[in-house]
């Protein structure tokens, strides 16, 4: 057999084996296919997105994840401050280091903390002095425990004094009614009928031959009581003169005083003994000022008679500093006469208020006046006269001083 027939014979032998090796072939495909492949009922497992290690860069050309922005600090409520605090004194206020003001704060009963006492020192200040005391008592009752107790009694304590120093409320400031001071004028002839402490000179000349006059001083014990002395000149001659006033009533309300007035006097040339009770009215109208005094001259010489003494002031305040003034003083005496003995003068004339630092109640009073006598019997050498005056109300620290520090306690 030639080899071309060997090889035709060997191909056909083959040709059915490898048609059945390449079916064996696709079987085994299709099973690995199958074994790899999900079912349809089986969900595909997702593939995990790769991302990138910490400390990478993502890959050029996906999206790089934008990173959270950072939260910024809380701001610090109380800033650092390097001034040192000062406080109303001008003293230098502590910071207690150790101080809790969050608002869930854990204190002791009775006890407060810098911020709550400068709190308080913040909402009482441009407050009138009393009204500041007050403010601090209902502190105090609060806080018993407060460490500026010590402070604060000093405070209160020099407000207090403050409002000693003076009787009438300077401006921003109020002082209770009972304790506010009236401002009466000073009369010319006519007694004092208004409690206040102060110094007065008066000289009087008379035509033809006359001189007369005032030089006497004043002490009020209480608001509505005074006591005075001093030396004056009257018809009689010159002599001592002292005595007491008791306002019993003395009313800033009704801008009135009433006040009982009893007065001796010892007459030097010549010499005799001579007791003047009196009352005294006054009532301020608007700028107005009406004064009345009615009361007896009872002498200790023995056919001396009990004289009838008195008289009737009006004072108009034209502006702070100046007024005007119209008086009328009588004296009647020997009654039992037919004729009693009568001297009625009539004075007119100016008063002057000058101011005086940290003073509001009219401290010093100027006065220039000229007397005629209206009618008169048995008194033909008295013609008229000039006079001037002078006064000076000082202080008084006693206005509700014990009412109002008994109350503190």
């Amino acid at each position: 057999m030639s080899l071309r027939s060997l090889a035709v014979l060997t191909a056909v032998l083959l040709a059915p084996l490898t048609a059945a090796w390449g079916q064996d072939d696709d079987f085994l495909d299709e099973e690995e296919e199958d074994f790899f492949q999900p079912s349809e009922s089986e969900p595909a497992p997702e593939e995990e997105e790769e991302k990138p290690a910490e400390g990478e860069k993502p890959a050029e050309g996906a999206p790089a994840t934008p990173a959270a922005p950072a939260e910024p600090a809380p701001e610090d409520e109380d800033a650092l401050d390097f001034e040192d605090e000062v406080d109303e004194e001008g003293g230098r206020v502590e910071e207690d280091l150790f101080e809790d003001e969050g608002p869930n704060e854990a204190l002791l009963p009775g006890t407060d903390t810098p911020r709550i006492y400068r709190a308080k020192v913040a909402e009482v200040e441009g407050s009138s002095s009393d009204e500041e005391v007050m403010a601090w008592e209902a502190y105090l009752q609060e806080y018993p425990n407060s460490v500026y107790k010590e402070r604060i009694e000093a405070r209160m304590d020099e407000l207090l004094s403050g409002q000693y120093r003076t009787r009438l409320p300077r401006e921003g400031e109020s002082v209770d009614a009972e304790d506010e001071e009236l401002l009466f004028a000073l009369p010319a002839h006519m007694a004092n009928i208004n409690p206040r402490t102060k110094a007065q000179i008066y000289f009087e000349y008379g035509f033809p031959n006359y001189q007369g006059g005032i030089l006497d001083f004043e002490y009020a014990l209480l608001r509505n009581v005074s006591v005075h002395g001093g030396f004056t000149g009257r018809t009689a001659g010159w002599g001592l003169e002292a005595g007491l006033r008791y306002a019993f009533v003395k009313s800033t309300k009704l801008k009135f005083v009433a006040t009982l007035i009893a007065d001796f006097r010892v007459n030097f040339g010549p010499v005799l003994f001579q007791a003047r009770p009196m009352l005294g009215l006054g009532k301020i109208i608007g700028p107005a000022q009406i004064l009345l005094t009615a009361g007896a001259e009872i002498g200790t010489r023995q056919f001396e008679s009990v004289a009838i003494i008195g008289g009737l002031h009006v004072h108009v305040r034209l502006a702070p500093p100046v007024a005007i003034f119209a008086e009328t003083d009588f004296r009647v005496e020997q009654l039992d006469r037919a004729t009693p003995f009568a001297f009625d003068v009539v004075s007119l004339g100016l008063k002057f208020y000058p101011k005086l630092k940290n003073r509001t109640d009219d401290p010093v009073e100027l006065g220039a006046s000229g007397h005629v006598p209206a009618a008169s019997q048995y008194l033909g050498y008295y013609v008229g006269g000039v006079g001037v005056q002078g006064a000076y109300f000082l202080d008084s620290p006693y206005v509700g001083s014990k009412r109002k520090r008994k109350g503190k306690k």
